[in-house]
């Protein structure tokens, strides 16, 4: 059995019973100028056009109003005419306008009809008040009419004469009036009431029982009676009859059996309408709509685990990878599921999900570089709570927090970058430049620091500063220049360390070793990498792109030790057949990767990636420029 269906009473409304569906719809509507409505079948005689009143002496337009019928009963639609007679001139008369409330108990006629046969004009109905704005006779016109079908919603004699006109305009007169009346015909009416046992209900698979009091409330026997629900197939709601005498009245039931989909709307509003054919008509016709609600306890809960994937740090700059299990523990679904962690620095957490039906789970991550404060204190400690917003609701709910404590172990460290000013040379006694940028990376006082490069030849190494506290650099430099033996060589390579001496220690820490290669251009190596994604489009979580590279020697050395780096996370191995390149040679490597959820927010998965290679006689590597590829999320159409 399906859920409540809000697209408008009634989808199950066919053949012989569409027309309730315009019925229901029957509203009074407002329209510009048209085309003339053609109305029901005994009204015919009641739309013939009137002779138009003979002009007589005057000295402003005249206007003057008649009913195209003198009786009719109520439900008929009648024209009105509104006949504008010139004035003697016959001269071009516009702005011609007025509002006609008609009498109580009458009202514009719905689909509403209209005709004119002026120059131009605009003529409207809207519930009990006729309108016309800009009219005009041309000149030389002697009269014309505008008219609009009109009915009563009760029987009586209605008489429509000039004290109806206001917010006359063009100097129109209004004069004359025009009776009619309206007799009852037979009425046939149904009457509908819905109601349920129970009143809330708090889980899916639940069973809600409703019953339908339906009572012929007209004067005429009614047949093939019955009621639609529009969360039910009319087989589903069960009556003792299908006719009704009038007065007569009978109880229907259903039944429903409640979806999760109602637990995450809060409540279940449906509503009916009773039906049934009057033979005297011959028609069908349905009761007033008859509405019901049942509320939803609404019950959202969540809980958070958190854990970090280390318990100790030595210093700044580590990486702590903390994991949060979202756990939804109420009765309805969440959205926009997520973690708020009270950490300051730590980049937003990410969630495989951010929908979760009851019972749900998913796994959010984010990654922390500790910092000297961290060192500082001695320890990172910092709490997580989840959060989801219910449906309907105007703000999330929040679960307990979840802490984790991650101790900062103190310790001296150091690290070097080292460059030169260029990366290739063509012949002996050519200048290089070296550069080495030293940080205290610990997070203790380094004094004495200082420089270690074996390179023969080099200058003497000058730093600009020998004592660097926690996070501090320092920049020292040193030149070299070249020989016959390093354009022989084909490069020179170097290494060199850093050094420094913790406060209160005698022996210095050692950073580890950065290394230089500055090859010569009658061998310089090189490298190129292409790359492409297969498919170039994907649609759902867990589809597999495929990855190509293709590398390609583009120096004039061989190079060994061949591989490729790319930078997506998640990404399978990267796979290539050989590791050594001879110049010019090529190879294609290949990888995998499985598209997640956080993909489709993105709507694409895009990567670099680099070759790299090491020449000969050097363990510095040479790598490609990187090479990107994009695959793009495929978006549905909607219509």
């Amino acid at each position: 059995m399906g859920g409540p269906h809000r697209g408008g009473v009634f989808r199950h409304l066919n053949g012989t019973r569409a027309f309730f569906a315009a019925a229901l719809c029957g509203a009074l509507v407002s329209t510009a100028v048209m085309p003339a409505a053609t109305g029901r079948s005994r009204a015919d005689a009641a739309t013939r056009k009137p002779v138009a009143p003979a002009a007589v002496a005057q000295t402003e337009p005249r206007l003057e109003k008649s009913f195209a019928a003198s009786t009719a009963q109520v439900g008929d639609r009648v024209r009105i005419y509104y006949t504008i007679t010139n004035t003697d001139d016959l001269g071009y008369k516009q702005n011609l306008s007025f509002v006609d409330t008609l009498p109580d108990g009458m009202v514009v006629a719905s689909p509403i009809g209209t005709y004119w046969n002026c120059q131009s004009g605009a003529i409207w109905g809207n519930g009990g008040q006729v309108t016309l704005t800009g009219g005009i006779i041309n000149a030389g016109v002697r009269s014309c009419q505008f008219a609009i079908d009109v009915t009563a919603v009760r029987p009586g004699t209605f008489t429509n004469d000039a004290s109806n006109i206001t917010a006359v305009g063009g100097m129109l007169r209004p004069t004359g009036s025009s009776t009619i009346v309206f007799n009852e015909g037979p009425l046939a009416s149904l009457a509908l009431t819905k109601w349920s046992d129970q009143n809330t209900f708090s889980a899916p698979g639940q069973r809600l029982d409703y019953w339908y009091r339906v009572t012929n409330d007209g004067n005429q026997p009614l047949t093939n009676v019955y009621v639609l629900d529009d969360i039910f197939d009319p087989s589903q709601v069960h009556c003792p009859t299908t006719s009704l005498a009038p007065g007569a009245t009978m109880d229907c039931r259903s039944q429903y059996i409640t979806a999760q989909a109602d637990v995450d709307r809060g409540h279940i509003r449906n509503t009916a309408l009773a039906i049934g054919w009057d033979a005297v008509e011959a028609r069908y016709i349905g009761s007033p709509e008859a509405s019901y609600n049942i509320n939803g306890l609404v019950e959202p809960s969540m809980r958070i685990e958190k854990e970090a994937d280390t318990d100790r740090v030595t210093g700044p700059g580590q990486d702590i990878t903390y994991r949060y299990r979202v756990f939804n523990t109420g009765n309805v679904a969440l959205s926009d599921v997520g973690v708020s962690d009270d950490l300051a620095g730590l980049p937003p957490v990410t969630c495989e999900e951010t929908t979760l039906a009851p019972g749900g789970s998913t796994t959010c991550t984010s990654v922390y570089r500790t910092t000297r404060a961290d060192a500082d204190h001695g320890s990172v400690r910092n709490a997580a709570t989840a959060h989801g917003t219910p449906p309907g609701a105007s703000g999330p709910v929040v679960s307990t927090p979840a802490s984790v404590t991650v101790a900062v172990e103190h310790g001296p460290d150091i690290a070097l970058t080292k460059s030169a000013d260029r990366d290739s040379f063509s012949a002996a006694g050519e200048t290089i430049t070296y550069r080495y940028h030293v940080t205290n990376t610990g997070n203790v006082d380094l004094n004495r620091v200082g420089i270690v490069d074996g390179l023969p030849g080099l200058s003497g190494i000058s730093c600009e500063a020998t004592t660097l506290a926690p996070d501090e650099s320092t920049d020292c430099s040193a030149t070299y220049r070249t020989t016959g033996d390093d354009v022989s060589r084909g490069s020179i390579h170097n290494v060199a360390t850093a050094l420094g001496t913790p406060v209160g220690a005698e022996e210095p820490i050692t950073s580890a070793p950065s290394e230089v290669t500055v090859h010569g251009t009658a061998a310089k190596p090189a490298l190129t990498i292409h790359k492409t994604v297969r498919p170039r489009t994907f649609s759902r979580v867990g589809q597999t792109l495929r990855y190509s590279y293709r590398v390609t020697n583009a120096g004039a050395v061989t190079l060994d030790h061949v591989r490729v780096e790319d930078e997506l996370r998640g990404l399978s191995a990267v796979r290539c057949p050989k590791r050594t390149l001879a110049p010019s040679e090529s190879m294609t490597c290949t990888a995998t990767y499985r598209v997640r959820a956080g993909d489709l927010r993105a709507k694409a998965v895009r990567n670099r990636a680099i070759a790299q290679g090491t020449p000969p006689g050097t363990r510095v590597p040479v790598a490609s420029r990187p090479a990107g590829a994009v695959a793009y999320a495929q978006v549905p159409v909607t219509g």
